[in-house]
């Protein structure tokens, strides 16, 4: 079988920052390696943790910069316009509050309702509408606001865990430890893993990008 070495960087006479598990000062915490479910291109996404919060999907962005609202999202709503789920509910909790089955009403527009009807409908949507929530963070990429979902309903982010992390953790900091430069314009490749980089150009969408072909700091051996 073929045998791994790593070779290393010394930050003292103790530590090896490339080799798993290794963190001096816990720098990768402030990190989230993820790959991309829908776009198998061995890319992984490093991005900073502060940058997620959780929310409702409804009001994210899709990969075109349009507004997923509660149809995209999925949600339990009476302006989820693909489900009917809501609206279909919302009807037979009127028909059995006033006896009748004649509703017409969309987009919050309660036409021909009285107020007393109204008010009912308003208060049974407020009760039982769900949104769909989860992590995300939305950016500006110089055009469009745009959104990441970790496990997304639209092929978005799975996250890197374990013992896959960690060895894409020790790359990285290899990677900062030896240097960036600036190859391409705005564009910063690793100096000792090729397959490395960031960007300073807006509208990026993670703080690092990692090619998890390219094995870094490896010998061969026999």
């Amino acid at each position: 079988m073929k045998k791994i070495h790593y070779l290393y960087i010394v930050l003292n006479h103790k530590t090896k920052i490339n080799e798993p598990g290794n963190d001096p000062g816990g720098i990768m915490k402030k990190y989230r390696f993820f790959r991309k479910t829908g776009d198998r291109d061995d890319n992984v996404s490093v991005i900073r943790a502060d940058k997620f919060a959780y929310g409702k999907l409804c009001e994210t962005y899709d990969r075109n910069g349009e507004p997923e609202g509660c149809s995209g999202a999925g949600c339990y709503s009476l302006l989820n316009y693909e489900g009917d789920a809501c609206i279909r509910d919302l009807r037979s909790a009127m028909t059995e509050k006033f006896g009748r089955a004649d509703w017409a009403f969309e987009d919050w527009a309660f036409e021909g309702c009285t107020a007393a009807e109204k008010s009912f409908a308003e208060a049974w949507l407020e009760e039982n509408e769900q949104h769909e929530e989860g992590e995300e963070y939305t950016y500006w990429d110089g055009h469009n606001f745009k959104s990441i979902i970790v496990g997304g309903y639209d092929g978005d982010l799975e996250e890197v865990d374990g013992q896959e992390r960690e060895k894409l953790e020790a790359r990285l900091l290899a990677a900062k430890a030896g240097g960036f430069e600036e190859k391409e314009t705005g564009i910063f490749w690793s100096l000792t893993d090729p397959d490395i980089s960031y960007s300073i150009w807006q509208g990026n969408d993670a703080d690092y990008y990692i090619n998890e072909d390219y094995e870094a700091g490896i010998q061969a051996g026999s």
